[in-house]
């Protein structure tokens, strides 16, 4: 059995073993699943069998996080105080909007009032105090404060959670239409929201106390909700599940994404932010961080008047699984109908990592559809065993796997998984981002890790079957899929510091094909974007107004 913390170990040992293989392996890279070509012993292959076998039996594990690790690792907005307004845990997204300062100094006065009584009650049992919004001075912003045990202590901390919602006729249609509520408790419901306790809204409303108590009691029942906390956050999340063009931009907590319906008969996630009226960007991400780029980037490249839209390949994340039709033929039809759909007018394609991949086949089968591709830290046809020896240590041992041996290829992907279900996913990134190499220097500066880390997490969603559908491609000569005359432009930006996708290596995959600029950014590794990020929006820039 593959145990999540023995991860790094087991890739080690069978990094040796397939590595010494392959020094007697033939050089021609057409030996892929000759297992016997590379002297595999048929007892290994056994064992690689039974440990996939216990993987799938043991099923998903979720990681058991204190509340301050979930607090501090959180990609939203949240903060945990104690005694004294004790910092305890803060996301890194609110201490970027507290800039130090004090949180009652950026509540409006009925606000810090709330706070302050909520602070005067940490002694008491979370249980006892009914959970309170707070209002920001200035802004549009709600928070929802209630008290919570404190870990390894007596009494209670503060949690507060970041309310970001837009009441509007839509989201009241949606909550009659879910839940069957009166007009008067839809009432209940939006002073709820706007921080009213319940004796503050019989008095605006010039109803008894005893009303709206029973008003508050029947929207719990319809609704589910065990409490007004849970109410509230039930509402929230409802309300920014409708459409962009419901709700305004940046009315989710995280990136606006909804579920697509599409041709294929499959269900497909799709992220997007920005201006509608933005100039459009299709991402296609890599294989395992996802849009974690996107979130990290996001007021930067809405800014930069980019709408970016970010389809998700079958496999990955929330997008159906393809059953029979290959994912590279289902995702073609995809991005062709998302193009139609949501009305991009020849969008630039931003292929991130593994995306590059996809990115450039669409430049070829659909060069009218596109005004080009700009590849970032992308793979290139492999067509040399070189290419593949000269890769990172742990990227080198999943390639040559998936290459000479792919039926292993779903034993070492589930094991992966595993290690990022657990406590031990910053040992897995470790593992891609080496001490001493400059994207590690890169997540430390930017303190990316924990969104790096989520992006891993919703990449695996289902499991590792996105990667089993990328993975061929990544390892092979793919060069005979850009048969287009004339597609559309393809950029690559190539980091002199990427210790993964080398440009010597890029140059060499794509060497005497033509069509492409490949350019070597110096100061840059396979992190370009989150590092230079107006570096890839000037690139865009010129190749979408190039096609204009």
């Amino acid at each position: 059995m593959i145990r999540p913390e023995s991860y790094a170990d087991f890739m080690d040992l069978w990094g040796d073993h397939i590595c010494e293989a392959m020094e007697t392996a033939p050089e021609p890279l057409d030996t892929a699943g000759q297992s016997d070509a590379l002297g595999i012993d048929p007892v290994l292959t056994e064992h690689f069998t039974r440990a996939l076998m216990i993987l799938d039996q043991l099923g998903r594990q979720k990681p058991r996080q204190s509340l301050k690790e979930e607090v501090a690792q959180s990609e939203t907005w949240m903060l945990l105080l104690g005694r004294g307004s004790r910092v305890l845990a803060q996301s890194r997204v609110a201490q970027d909007w507290l800039g130090g300062q004090p949180l009652q100094e950026r509540l409006d006065p009925h606000g810090a009032e709330l706070m302050e009584a909520l602070l005067g009650r940490l002694a008491d049992v979370p249980g006892d105090a009914s959970p309170v919004v707070l209002a920001v001075e200035g802004e549009l912003r709600h928070l929802l404060a209630r008290l919570v045990p404190l870990e390894g202590a007596t009494g209670s901390a503060v949690l507060l959670e970041s309310l970001d919602y837009h009441w509007s006729p839509a989201a009241e249609r949606m909550l009659v239409q879910s839940f069957a509520l009166s007009r008067a408790e839809l009432s209940v419901v939006e002073h709820l929201l706007a921080g009213h306790n319940l004796g503050a809204i019989a008095e605006m409303t010039g109803k008894s106390k005893h009303t709206i108590r029973n008003q508050a009691k029947a929207v719990l029942a319809k609704t589910g909700a065990p409490g007004q906390a849970e109410l509230i956050r039930l509402v929230v999340y409802m309300i920014n599940q409708l459409s962009p063009s419901q709700a305004p931009p940046g009315a989710s907590l995280g990136l606006d994404a909804q579920i697509l319906r599409m041709g294929t008969g499959l269900n497909m996630q799709v992220f997007s932010l920005g201006p509608p009226d933005g100039m459009p960007v299709l991402f296609l991400h890599g294989m395992l961080e996802g849009v974690a780029v996107l979130r990290h980037l996001e007021e930067v490249l809405s800014r930069a008047g980019l709408r970016v839209v970010a389809p998700i390949r079958p496999g990955y994340g929330q997008s159906e699984q393809c059953d029979e039709t290959p994912v590279l033929e289902s995702f073609m039809a995809h991005l062709v109908e998302l193009i139609s759909r949501f009305e991009l007018e020849r969008p630039v394609i931003l292929g991130h990592l593994a995306g590059g991949f996809h990115g450039h086949i669409l430049c070829h089968r659909f060069p009218d559809k596109v005004s080009g591709m700009l590849g970032i830290g992308s793979v290139a046809p492999i067509r040399s065993r070189r290419q593949l020896v000269d890769m990172a240590p742990r990227q080198k041992i999943v390639a040559f796997t998936a290459r000479y041996l792919p039926s292993f290829l779903p034993t070492i992907l589930r094991a992966g998984v595993a290690q990022i279900d657990s406590q031990d996913v910053k040992n897995f990134m470790g593992g891609l981002y080496p001490e001493g190499s400059h994207d590690r220097e890169v997540i430390a500066r930017l303190e990316i890790a924990p969104l790096i880390q989520a992006g891993y997490r919703l990449s695996v969603h289902q499991g590792h079957f996105g990667f089993l559908g990328d993975a061929p491609y990544m390892v092979r000569d793919w060069s005979d899929m850009l048969d287009c005359e004339a597609p559309a432009p393809v950029v690559y930006l190539m980091g002199a510091k990427d210790h993964v996708n080398r440009p010597e290596a890029v140059r060499a995959g794509f060497d005497g094909i033509d069509g492409i600029a490949l350019h070597e950014v110096q100061s840059a590794g396979q992190l370009m974007f989150y590092e230079h990020p107006q570096l890839v929006i000037a690139a865009l820039r010129e190749l979408y107004e190039a096609a204009s």
